[in-house]
């Protein structure tokens, strides 16, 4: 939907009094464009503008000069588009069922998260991700919008640690393996007395281990960064949209719905609040899908290895796959339960306007009827749910079903388990 689909004027009626958070001076009226985005993204704005990938770009008609602002969005696509390439190439050579297989799916999976988060963060920083959502959610709270919880800021820091903490461990075991394959060019007889071939060999897996290890670790910051600023905008809506059907709900019990006035106001910011739904799942929808493909694929391989290989994984084996299965529950439960979360004060709403008939009974205007159907026909048929994200219950449906189907299917690969690790495993 376009930034000037129907936008909601200030009320010309009372409104219940308007609580935000836990008093009204976390409530920000008439406020700057800046002092929105503080509310609805806190400092995690500049998270993802540090990465130099969000840094707002500037009108210009040089197209070189243009190039330039989109330079770091481009090389750390390209970067990570070659990475994921590579990992496609050794998923091709592993064996299946093994315990190489199981790895590189995770890695592979995460490095293609890493991939598609750039590209994402290249769309929002070309489509003014930060500042339609400013604008959409200043017209649809009326101007005067509520600051997110200072919990909600804080916990998105653990999304950061879901990310990073087994990428760190993996770091640790590939360089722990080349330690081990190197071991005898540690001291300075075994590097004089080692050959011009070993001594190039250390040198080029030295190189490769350095520049994975770097690559690795920044893959996982534009990840994060996507995934933050989507569950805060998500959020954001979420919030207000309660606010909004409080409101809603205190007209209907006290029958000033029934008021031409009153009810064409909140069907105006109604549709306002839709058309900020709508564009942030339409703009996410890519990172939604691929949140969930990686949770998925991350999760069986996860699953298998640790079900088939307990036995043989190492400590750090055993934390790094260990982590990586409750990274992958994560992904699932922000892929699916997350973007429902909308959809469930969507439902409550047309709930509302469609049970309580006794209230539409007592008004005489044909008018207030009809709006009052079409904001109900409105919320059954707004397609927030078409463009991939879940109804809260059914995203509950789904999530519980993939964590029985599962390790059923994890059990049934376990029966094909190689009987012996091919021994040309891969370290990075």
């Amino acid at each position: 939907m376009a930034l000037n689909s129907p936008t909601t004027y200030s009320p010309i009626f009372d409104r219940p009094a308007h609580q935000r958070c836990c008093n009204s001076a976390k409530s920000i009226r008439n406020a700057t464009d800046a002092q929105y985005r503080s509310a609805i993204f806190g400092p995690w704005y500049w998270f993802a503008v540090w990465t130099g990938m969000l840094v707002p770009v500037k009108e210009t008609s040089n197209k070189f000069f243009l190039l330039v602002q989109f330079l770091p969005n481009a090389l750390s696509t390209i970067i990570l588009l070659i990475r994921a390439n590579y990992f496609v190439f050794q998923m091709g050579n592993a064996h299946a069922l093994t315990l190489e297989w199981a790895k590189l799916q995770v890695i592979f999976f995460t490095a293609l998260h890493g991939f598609i988060s750039c590209a994402i963060l290249t769309t929002f920083k070309r489509g003014r991700f930060v500042e339609k959502m400013v604008q959409y959610m200043r017209n649809a709270s009326l101007n005067r919008m509520s600051k997110a919880p200072i919990q909600a800021f804080f916990s998105k820091i653990i999304v950061v640690l879901i990310l990073v903490i087994p990428v760190l461990i993996y770091v640790m075991q590939v360089w722990l393996t080349f330690n081990d394959t190197f071991s005898f060019l540690s001291t300075p007889e075994g590097w004089q007395n080692a050959s011009a071939e070993a001594k190039n060999g250390y040198r080029l897996s030295l190189a490769i281990n350095i520049v994975d290890s770097i690559l690795v670790i920044w893959g996982t910051i534009p990840s994060a960064a996507v995934l933050i600023l989507y569950l805060l905008a998500n959020a954001t809506v979420c919030r207000e949209y309660r606010y909004f059907r409080k409101e809603f709900k205190a007209h209907v019990k006290d029958g000033t719905i029934t008021q031409l006035h009153i009810i064409k106001s909140f069907q105006s910011q109604l549709i306002d609040f839709l058309t900020a739904a709508c564009y942030l799942n339409n703009v996410a929808n890519g990172i939604l899908n691929i949140t969930f493909m990686a949770g998925l694929m991350c999760q069986i391989a996860s699953q298998y290895a640790l079900h088939s290989y307990s036995s043989e994984l190492t400590p750090i084996q055993l934390a790094w796959f260990s982590f990586a299965l409750a990274q992958s529950i994560a992904f699932l439960v922000y892929s699916m339960r997350r973007p429902g979360l909308l959809q469930n004060e969507l439902t409550k709403t047309t709930y509302l306007v469609m049970l309580d008939q006794g209230i539409w009974q007592k008004s005489d205007d044909a008018l207030v009827k009809r709006i009052a159907k079409n904001i109900a026909a409105r919320l059954k048929s707004v397609d927030y749910t078409v463009k991939g994200a879940f109804s809260s219950k059914a995203a509950n449906t789904v999530f519980i079903a993939v964590m029985i189907i599962i390790p059923f299917f994890v059990n049934i690969l376990a029966g094909y388990k190689p009987i012996s690790e091919p021994t040309n495993s891969t370290s990075h």
